[in-house]
């Protein structure tokens, strides 16, 4: 899931006669009178796919965020640079291998599951991760729905209808990278209960700092707590180098508030999101952090079971 901030293409993101379509704003650069998408086949997923470029969102394969698999260049090169494709190095490079700058990108964990990943054969990639390959997907996987509706905004509401859909359920997807970093699970429980809620949270109580957990950016961490106003405190240690904006994330239908605190005082809080009162989104913090500092994120449910959660942290 990741929307280009500043597209860097100039040219459609499949070229051919096919399907293809222009990478976000960059249609605005072609001239009025040509195409800036093309259907070849006209399939409820490539149609989807293709949209998904129009607004924006980059092939899955291609994302710099954690997860994802290693290719077996060897095996893709071979297959490729022959029939039918006949593809020469530079385009393989740039079409499969390239991934994009962070800094370019809107983005989240990488989804195997995304309408915007291409099927990939088993002999491709390495590891055990995909023992049958990728395939084909179909539809949109509930964080494609998640990441643009976060980008977009919900649905408008209708003059003749007052009432919005029915929020999109997000379930956590299983984690990919063939077992690359470390899934943290952390399950306190703290049974306070806020008040039901009708708008959106701007503050969260001091946090409670008998257990803070410790975890690493870039490493996608899972969560669970249990009960109403159950509530956790992680912990990160930002770049020695420069000051770098850092995304704060959370994945999942959890009804979540999450607060940022520091630099090495969880007293402080720097900015506090609601995922939006329980209304299919999730939170999202981003703000350019200090170098070589601690900073502390404060979680809090409000779903009345509490429930499990995915979280990531990243530096761009």
């Amino acid at each position: 899931h990741n929307c280009v901030l500043s597209p860097p293409l100039s040219y459609p993101v499949s070229l051919g006669q096919g399907s293809w379509s222009y990478l976000g704003t960059d249609a605005t650069r072609v001239p009025k009178e040509s195409f800036t998408m093309n259907l070849g086949f006209v399939d409820r997923s490539t149609v989807m796919h293709e949209f998904g470029h129009s607004l924006g969102l980059i092939h899955e394969h291609q994302s710099p965020f954690p997860g994802g698999f290693e290719w077996n260049r060897e095996n893709v090169i071979r297959d490729l640079s022959g029939p039918p494709n006949y593809w020469d190095l530079d385009r393989i490079e740039n079409n499969m291998f390239r991934r994009y700058k962070r800094s370019d990108l809107d983005g989240s964990l990488y989804d195997p599951h995304s309408i915007m990943h291409y099927s990939f054969p088993r002999e491709w990639i390495k590891g055990d991760e995909y023992p049958a390959g990728i395939d084909r997907n179909m539809e949109l996987s509930p964080r494609d729905k998640e990441h643009v509706r976060r980008l977009y905004g919900p649905p408008r509401v209708s003059p003749g209808n007052k009432s919005l859909p029915p929020p999109i359920p997000t379930q956590p997807q299983k984690r990919a990278g063939g077992g690359r970093g470390r899934t943290t699970t952390v399950v306190p429980v703290y049974p306070t209960m806020p008040e039901a809620r009708t708008k959106p949270v701007t503050h969260l109580p001091p946090p409670r700092t008998d257990k803070i957990y410790d975890i690493h950016v870039y490493e996608p961490n899972k969560g669970e707590l249990s009960g109403p106003g159950a509530e956790l405190l992680v912990r990160f240690h930002t770049s020695t180098e420069n000051r770098a904006r850092y995304t704060i994330q959370t994945l999942g239908d959890t009804d979540m508030i999450v607060a940022l605190l520091g630099p090495d005082d969880y007293t402080n809080v720097i900015t506090v999101n609601d995922d939006g009162a329980g209304d299919g989104r999730n939170a999202l913090i981003v703000e350019r952090l200090m170098p070589d500092r601690d900073y502390y994120v404060q979680f809090q449910t409000f779903h009345p079971q509490g429930g499990k959660f995915e979280f990531v942290i990243t530096a761009w």
